[in-house]
């Protein structure tokens, strides 16, 4: 039975607050490390975080997008055979990648310890990303489970557990630590907090999922040494997720890594590290919002009664999702100075590439589903091929766009990539499943 729109407008709504929420607990994370480090160091915290994030999805390979289409389609119809055989396999994939990471990073830190000891570098003195690359395996463990969480009907948890709890417990530790360390912030302190809010939310993750699903999920730990590949989708599905993922996310972090490198201000990073957070609420709506949605599109695009539904679920909820995105948009121009002056005097200097980039990030955000339909309905060739146009872009575009204009010129050029993708995955998402993820078509 499909939903009604009161019903569907009560989730949201309720999404949007968590989404809210959570927002807050970064944003508030970040103007406190902003005051609490150099503005260097802020930049190389930003530029870090995002590495987390890419390697955390390659250590999943993809599983956690999978799990939204192959899991949730095998809970909602109560397969039980088929559910402890994905999650068997999911189990062994992941075990393989995770291992990998997980005996890197027991190498890197080897070699840490070993060179502190001859004396030749001390342990607190690394650049924040190599003290990153051990937290992978880690980070990657909650991601997995609250993955698992979407796909039983936790619309909620997920989003409560991956922002409000993990930023809240960052800022926490980092408020606790700040009044016994001497300032500025180091990365060693700095990765340490990082690593201990991920194992302090691994626990709570756990908690929340219910008894049937952890009987399922210990059940494939059982079965793993004999999982085998019931489904040749899966791994074809995982492997363009993961290459999907890849230049989704490269995408992402390839403007802040530009400035990085090209930026002629040393300030640029934090400046733009600055802007990138305050229109992460932007980004964020889309993918929280669609927490109803995301588990069913595969299930209901199966038949031409699905799709109705689905259709439905789209106009109900895009109706919500895009005026939200709007109003918020609005409200970044409009306090645009307000916002960056929280961060320090000097951020006011960015308000021309907020200003850009908010628009430009209403633009993708309001598409932004169109992207999702195309890679749970069996077209992630397609949305790769998307992706990859845009990775193109981004290169041939904001390098010099960064180079003569400074972040401005970052934030027109990044603009315009990012609106691409969704805008084409629109057309072809209404040319290929009929389905018009947007009021237009």
């Amino acid at each position: 039975m499909g939903l009604s729109v009161r019903q569907i407008a009560s989730e949201v709504y309720v999404l949007f607050i968590l989404t809210i929420v959570g927002y807050l607990a970064k944003y508030g994370l970040n103007i406190f490390l902003a005051h609490h480090v150099t503005t260097g160091m802020y930049g190389r915290y930003s530029v870090a975080i995002k590495v987390l994030d890419i390697l955390v999805l390659l250590t999943l390979f993809g599983t956690n997008v999978g799990a939204s289409r192959f899991l949730a389609k095998y809970l909602k119809f109560h397969s039980v055979q088929s559910t402890v055989n994905y999650i068997a396999w999911n189990i062994k994939l992941v075990s393989v990648t995770f291992s990998m990471m997980f005996i890197f990073s027991l190498i890197l830190l080897g070699v840490m310890f070993f060179l502190h000891y001859l004396g030749i570098h001390g342990i607190r003195q690394y650049h924040l990303l190599v003290y990153i690359l051990l937290i992978v395996p880690v980070a990657a463990i909650p991601t997995l489970l609250q993955s698992f969480l979407l796909c039983s009907q936790h619309i909620y948890s997920p989003t409560i557990l991956s922002q409000i709890v993990l930023y809240s417990v960052q800022l926490a530790l980092f408020s606790i630590i700040s009044l016994f360390v001497i300032y500025p912030l180091g990365s060693f302190t700095i990765a340490s907090v990082i690593l201990i809010s991920y194992l302090i939310v691994i626990p709570v993750t756990s908690l929340v999922i219910n008894t049937e699903l952890w009987s399922m999920v210990i059940f494939g730990f059982k079965r793993v040494r004999h999982a085998e590949v019931m489904d040749p989708t899966w791994i074809q599905a995982s492997s363009r997720w993961i290459a999907n993922t890849i230049i989704f996310q490269l995408i992402c972090v390839l403007d802040l890594l530009i400035v990085y490198i090209v930026g002629k201000n040393p300030l640029s990073v934090a400046h733009y590290a600055a802007v990138l957070t305050i229109i992460y609420l932007i980004w964020l709506l889309p993918a929280t919002l669609y927490q109803r949605i995301k588990p069913k599109i595969s299930s209901l695009l199966t038949n031409e009664s699905g799709r109705t539904e689905l259709q439905t679920l789209l106009n109900k909820t895009n109706a919500i999702v895009i005026s939200l995105v709007i109003g918020l948009g609005f409200l970044a121009i409009y306090f645009s100075t307000e916002l960056l002056s929280y961060f320090g005097p000097t951020y006011i200097a960015a308000k021309p590439a907020l200003i850009i980039l908010t628009i430009g990030a209403c633009i993708a955000a309001c598409a932004k589903i169109a992207t999702l339909l195309l890679i749970y309905g069996d077209f992630e060739h397609t949305m790769m091929l998307i992706r990859a146009t845009q990775l193109v872009l981004m290169f041939v575009l904001v390098i010099p766009a960064t180079y003569f204009y400074g972040i401005t010129g970052t934030a027109i050029a990044t603009a315009f990539v990012m609106c691409v993708g969704p805008i084409l995955a629109i057309v072809i998402a209404h040319k290929k499943l009929g389905l018009r993820s947007a009021f237009i078509i």
